[in-house]
């Protein structure tokens, strides 16, 4: 598995594993893209992102996310 850098700014969205592993096929998940704003916590592979999300559905839009569930996208 290749090490995971992401920086302030980098637009992101959920890895494939991670959908997968939460049986997210269809709905809101899969297509969701955002940037991250900051991170909360020390450890690179495990801090959270403070995220801002590109189309936002209500009460289910996490405003953090494990930094290991995301990968970078255009």
């Amino acid at each position: 598995m290749s090490k995971r850098v992401l920086k302030i700014g980098d637009r992101v969205r959920y890895t494939r594993n991670f959908l997968q592993c939460i049986q997210a096929y269809s709905g809101w998940y899969p297509q969701a893209r955002g940037i991250i704003v900051r991170f909360e916590g020390k450890d690179p592979l495990n801090r959270l992102a403070v995220m801002q999300w590109d189309v936002t559905t209500g009460a289910n839009d996490p405003a953090m996310v494990n930094v290991f569930n995301l990968e970078v996208t255009r």
